[in-house]
């Protein structure tokens, strides 16, 4: 196991994610119109898309690269292609943030895939572990967070962000964030990070406790490595009437807890 330590770093930008708003089918993304898909037509025309070790399988992107069309995943994963391919090899493309990408190939004829679509998995690739230097504090403490990050997976796999600091935390209570968030840093310099089997990097943060919005309550801790290169529309400004996959990470990570009284 490769093991590394860098600066502690403070975090001070607060935005959200965000790309455009699906409909239960993810369609709006893409463009494309499904309306008057057959009945009879439906079920083949509908694929599934799972992430490893998740319950809840929505805003997975899938890609239909010859086409230039992309759609997220409804809830359960479900999403369907577009009516009236043509003829021919086709091949889609699955994906998610921190995930290995998944490929499927599917052969269409007279407008449907000659075979039901086979569900897909994205393997989990990166794991972070967030810890923190107590769990009670008061107003002005400072709270020292390490986020540690390894690759559970077989393969190598690439963060690419544009921006740095590429590591982010985000500082959230009842839903809300309070401090930070899940974006890249301000600053204007490509990082490229490769992360093999087994490696482990750590990432320290120095929080102190105050602002207009700490009360006293329990407040959950975020930190992950941003990839907007790789994955542009989970880690992009929000913009009016868009949806927020930033949101999505949120709820897929597991944050450390502490209190403030």
């Amino acid at each position: 196991m490769r093991l590394a330590r860098l600066p502690i770093v403070l975090v001070v930008f607060a935005c959200l994610a965000a790309v455009g708003c699906p409909d239960e089918w993810g369609n709006e993304l893409s463009g494309f119109d499904t309306d008057g898909i057959a009945n009879d037509s439906a079920d083949i025309l509908t694929g599934r898309a799972t992430l490893e070790g998740q319950g809840d399988n929505a805003s997975i992107q899938i890609l239909l690269g010859q086409l230039d069309l992309s759609m997220l995943t409804a809830d359960g994963g479900l999403y369907r292609l577009p009516r009236d391919l043509p003829e021919g090899e086709w091949e889609l493309e699955a994906r998610y943030p921190y995930h290995h990408s998944a490929k499927l190939s599917f052969q269409i004829e007279n407008g449907v895939p000659t075979d039901p679509l086979p569900d897909i998995t994205l393997e989990r690739a990166l794991d972070f572990t967030v810890t923190t230097n107590g769990y009670f504090f008061t107003f002005g403490d400072s709270v020292i967070v390490t986020l540690a990050v390894e690759n559970i997976s077989t393969e190598p796999h690439e963060i690419r962000s544009s921006k740095k600091p590429i590591e982010a935390m985000a500082v959230v209570r009842n839903g809300e964030i309070v401090f930070g968030g899940l974006v890249p840093g301000l600053v204007d310099d490509e990082t490229v990070l490769t992360f093999e089997p087994g490696d482990t990097l750590f990432y320290e943060f120095l929080w102190k406790i105050g602002g207009i919005n700490i009360s006293p309550g329990e407040y959950e801790i975020y930190a992950v490595l941003t990839s907007d290169l790789t994955h542009p529309e989970y880690f992009s400004k929000p913009v009016d009437g868009q949806a927020d996959l930033n949101a999505g990470l949120f709820e897929r990570l597991r944050p450390a807890v502490i209190r403030v009284d």
